[in-house]
């Protein structure tokens, strides 16, 4: 049985990916993906201690922020620096990522990925 905070975080996550996505051509598949996501992520064992971790690929970054704003834990933020290309990219500020890969789904760029382990 799902815990009623843990369908308000999904919802809110998904609300956001919503609002972050208006106006891109493939929006309809980063909705889904993060609702496929987040269920994946409830139905697993929240109980269990778990590690994550993020590697951005900083060249390919554009600096979107969708990334940062569908995190639940608030781990990922836009760098004061730029790269290459002379955006700024996201980065972990945080040690406290769950590896939920909540923003790898939704990057439009697919510059995230995602570790975790089980503790």
């Amino acid at each position: 049985r799902q815990n009623p905070r843990q369908l308000i975080v999904a919802q809110e996550l998904i609300n956001k990916v919503k609002s972050k996505c208006c106006g891109i051509k493939e929006n309809k598949f980063l909705i889904l993906g993060a609702e496929k996501q987040v269920k994946l992520f409830i139905k697993n064992d929240t109980t269990m201690a778990i590690k994550g971790a993020i590697v951005v690929d900083i060249e390919r970054c554009k600096g979107c922020g969708v990334c940062a704003s569908v995190c639940p834990k608030q781990v990922i933020a836009l760098s004061a620096n730029v790269n290459g290309k002379g955006y700024n990219y996201a980065e972990q500020v945080k040690d406290e990522c769950i590896g939920c890969a909540s923003c790898g789904m939704v990057c439009p760029d697919g510059v995230i990925t995602v570790y975790k382990a089980k503790l």
